[in-house]
């Protein structure tokens, strides 16, 4: 039998998954896998402005690669980028 708190922490994983569901759409995009990736990530996060340092961390990706595939990703349209003065870029996606 589920206490309150284990309730609450599972409608909260569920909304969680919804919001963060990766469209099956982007699996037939001109994307390599880096791109895929770092697209699911801004996805997921509705808004990205964690540093190049720590989307590469978390990713496990090189910087260099992580910001080509920022810019091809921006050049392409699949996010939007918002530049800010003083602070990491940030990402929303745009499909």
């Amino acid at each position: 039998m589920l206490n309150d708190s284990d309730r609450e922490f599972l409608e909260l994983v569920k909304s969680q998954s919804k919001a963060a569901n990766i469209p099956p759409e982007l699996d037939d995009l001109p994307l390599d896998v880096f791109e895929y990736r770092v697209l699911c990530r801004i996805i997921r996060w509705g808004e990205c402005s964690e540093s190049i340092q720590d989307m590469a961390k978390a990713l496990q990706i090189d910087q260099t690669v992580i910001r080509k595939a920022l810019q091809r990703l921006n050049e392409q349209g699949y996010v939007r980028k918002l530049i800010q003065d003083g602070k990491p870029d940030v990402y929303y996606p745009n499909l």
